[in-house]
């Protein structure tokens, strides 16, 4: 049902939008599909009885794949990967019970309130996987321009870091909550340097803790 619907949205686009709009959806088609199928439902009106059973055979593994656990050594003897497909049986089942009993119209109030806090994890773990792609794809863009990895960071991943935030304040502040709009512009850079730097650095001592080799480097960059 979940790909029918996918599939007749790409053709209703394609007379809507174009060709080129229409090849970008296709390409996009299946990322959004294993997106959606690893990432939990977090909401009760885009409950999904058949998303909801197949989200259990795949959470641990796409986790663990998402974090980077899976990227070191060969795949088949890596513990994770292993475990990852371990999870896949016991996911079986439960899903299979989600299908069975549960309704196709009202999900269970437990059970979409565990999968909005799965949804948010697995949400926390895609930026992240998304992020480092985009990190490494600037890193590639600043070797073959040769600029520095400092003016990059001050210029591309600035402004596409608070092109967002930008369009939410002035829509708020056309909307008549100028005071909401001015507190986001305040609040989210000391958030992002608070929370941002604060936890990263706070990680980095306690994992040079053992070492005695606590170090806090502090640049435009890093």
């Amino acid at each position: 049902m979940y790909l029918a619907q996918k599939m007749r949205i790409v053709f209703r686009n394609t007379q809507e939008e174009g060709i080129i709009n229409s090849l970008l959806g296709i390409i996009a088609f299946p990322l959004d599909m294993i997106r959606d199928y690893t990432v939990p439902i977090g909401e009760e009106d885009q409950w999904d009885r058949q998303r909801a059973a197949v989200v259990p055979m795949t959470f641990v593994f796409a986790f663990l794949f998402l974090n980077g656990n899976m990227s070191d050594g060969v795949l088949f003897e890596n513990k994770c990967f292993l475990i990852g497909l371990s999870c896949f049986f016991p996911g079986a089942l439960i899903g299979l019970i989600i299908k069975l009993k549960t309704k196709v119209t009202q999900p269970p109030s437990a059970l979409i309130t565990l999968y909005s806090v799965l949804c948010f994890i697995m949400s926390v773990m895609w930026i992240q996987f998304t992020s480092n792609i985009i990190l490494a794809l600037l890193q590639v863009f600043g070797f073959i321009t040769e600029l520095p990895e400092a003016l990059l960071a001050l210029t591309i991943i600035a402004w596409g870091n608070c092109l967002g935030d930008s369009v939410a304040n002035v829509s708020m502040t056309k909307k008549g909550f100028g005071e909401m709009a001015i507190t986001g512009c305040i609040g989210g850079p000391v958030f992002n340097i608070l929370i941002g730097i604060g936890i990263t650095n706070t990680l980095s001592i306690l994992t040079h803790t053992s070492k005695f080799e606590a170090k806090i480097l502090f640049g435009l960059y890093v």
